[in-house]
């Protein structure tokens, strides 16, 4: 019996711009030869704001603190991408991830959108509730119900990116007969794909997202993730997929 061929490992980049100056020009570089180099994605960030100090505790260091200095510059992801789209025409472009309850959901659904029309439906919605506290209190965003609202905004943004005419009633989220355009490439099926390692955030992924990514994370400990995630999806009446809209997403980096 010939042996099956497996499907080719794809490698995604973790991108920020940064410098005072040729910002876009260093940005633009950075994408076009990620895509000649034949990187299957791009993903970046995003913090609106970062406390110099705080409480909260990041959950991918031993310490608790963001490996980052807090003068850093994080610029907002979707003008980054769009940076990044006008200077490719093949590479996916991702956010790695954006915090979707700091944000108003008929406005990032537009945001989104006119990102995925301009870059010919190369999207992909990262999606985090966030770890920083702190930044909710400055933005004026509760940080409770967070993950509710995460949900919520996910289940509207669907509905204005694949409805002509769009409502929907939350708890968080309420409008009636709405237009939003542009329309994704793909509508509502746009791929949203999780990021986080707890318990709940896997629950996530199984009930009503289109993929996961970890981070730095070894080939044994991302196993051990995918595992438990084809358990709560297969208690979900979903099945864990390696391509179409279901694809599981990766984001790994060398732990040293």
């Amino acid at each position: 019996m010939p042996r099956k061929e497996r499907s080719p490992v794809k490698i995604g980049l973790f991108a920020m711009g940064s410098g005072r100056t040729n910002v876009m020009s260093v940005i633009k570089a950075f994408a076009s030869n990620a895509e000649r180099l034949g990187f299957a994605s791009l993903w970046v960030p995003e913090h609106v704001v970062l406390l110099e100090k705080y409480a909260s505790r990041y959950p991918y260091s031993e310490d608790g603190a963001l490996p980052a200095r807090t003068d850093a510059p994080i610029p907002d992801p979707f003008l980054s991408l769009c940076a990044m789209a006008s200077a490719t025409e093949k590479i996916r472009l991702a956010t790695g991830i954006c915090l979707v309850p700091e944000h108003n959901p008929l406005v990032l659904a537009k945001v989104v959108a006119t990102l995925d029309w301009l870059s010919n439906g190369r999207v992909t919605l990262g999606v985090g509730i966030g770890w920083l506290q702190e930044e909710f209190t400055a933005i004026g965003i509760p940080w409770e119900n967070r993950a509710r609202r995460t949900r919520e905004c996910i289940e509207a943004m669907r509905r204005l990116w694949g409805d002509d005419i769009s409502s929907y009633r939350g708890e968080f989220v309420k409008f009636e007969g709405v237009r939003s355009n542009p329309k994704p490439i793909r509508g509502a099926d746009l791929p949203v794909v999780f990021g986080g390692e707890s318990g709940p955030a896997l629950r996530r992924v199984a009930e009503y997202g289109n993929g996961w990514f970890g981070f730095n994370l070894l080939p044994d400990e991302a196993a051990a993730k995918i595992r438990k995630l084809g358990e709560l999806m297969k208690t979900n009446g979903r099945k864990l997929l390696r391509c179409g809209n279901r694809r599981l997403a990766f984001r790994q980096t060398d732990r040293r």
